[in-house]
């Protein structure tokens, strides 16, 4: 196999990262529309049921016995307005799923082995994420957990329970209630700060663990760092981007000095250069790695 013929074959996936990086961007403005409508809803119902006198918070039995109901009050509000949001990352999940799918079933020549183990690895990755196999939510699983936000609603609630204990002006409170959710022009609101992480990282984890999977079946001992190079990125990712790597040769990553952005439990193949990386690791077949990297051959 010739430089060009490996080249061709990994002209789609590269582009992967930057599809990764614009549904990111298309995913944040469909939170910030519904987390405005979430701010709306939350304030009316808040007026409704919150107590007040001279137009401030009481702290009284009342208000007391509403914190209790906020949890139940953010789920209903939730339901309806950020339904459309996971509906999004369902579908963008879907597609880096499909994408490798293609990729890898180009590089492979037993097809009848692959259509069984790309479905095999699918259930796999779906039962992570807390899918059923027909692609749907399973109550309790990691998708649900990202729906229902939990970080986000403790900051909600500490802003209401503090609004209470100070006896806060209402309108001063409402306000600052608002700003929390919404954001400001150079900061971002409550909600997109949240999907913003989760959803860069759940993309990028799906995508890399899925790809291992499908290597340690194909037997795959080699891949390329693909990514590119961006503003930000690290320097242990400039260094890497591009270039072809062997997985003995990722095991040492953890230990190289530029490698700090890395979590707990760091697994190179599926972290990659820490919090946030753009870089996926795309696998590549044995041919195509002596092409793109001669030294490797023996």
């Amino acid at each position: 196999m010739t430089v060009f013929e490996a080249k061709a074959k990994l002209e789609r996936i590269s582009e992967k990262p930057d599809w990764i990086e614009q549904s990111v961007k298309e995913l944040n403005s469909l939170v910030v529309n519904n987390q405005n409508k979430f701010a709306y809803d939350f304030l009316i119902a808040l007026v409704e049921k919150i107590e007040l006198e001279e137009h401030k918070i009481m702290y009284s039995s009342k208000n007391k016995k509403l914190l209790l109901k906020l949890d139940k009050m953010m789920e209903d509000i939730k339901s309806k307005t950020f339904k459309k949001v996971l509906i999004k990352m369902i579908s963008n999940v879907k597609h880096i799923l499909n994408e490798n799918i293609v990729y890898y079933g180009s590089i492979t020549a037993d097809k009848k082995f692959f259509k069984a183990t790309a479905d095999q690895i699918n259930e796999i990755v779906f039962n992570r994420l807390g899918f059923d196999k027909n692609g749907k939510i399973v109550r309790e699983g990691y998708m649900q957990g990202l729906f229902d936000s939990p970080e986000v609603g403790e900051k909600l609630k500490d802003f209401v329970r503090q609004g209470m204990a100070s006896k806060s002006e209402f309108e001063s409170f409402r306000k600052g209630l608002r700003t929390l959710i919404e954001g400001e022009p150079d900061r971002m609101g409550i909600f997109e700060r949240f999907y913003r992480n989760y959803a860069y990282d759940t993309y990028s984890q799906v995508d890399a663990l899925q790809s291992k999977l499908l290597s340690e079946e194909l037997e795959l001992k080699y891949f390329i760092y693909n990514g590119g190079i961006i503003k930000t990125s690290r320097s242990f990712c400039i260094r890497k981007n591009g270039q072809v790597f062997s997985t003995d040769e990722a095991k040492k990553w953890e230990s190289e000095e530029d490698n700090n952005a890395k979590p707990p439990n760091y697994d190179p193949l599926i972290h990659r250069g820490g919090y946030g990386c753009r870089h996926s690791i795309d696998y590549i077949s044995e041919e195509m790695a002596f092409a793109l990297r001669p030294d490797l051959v023996i």
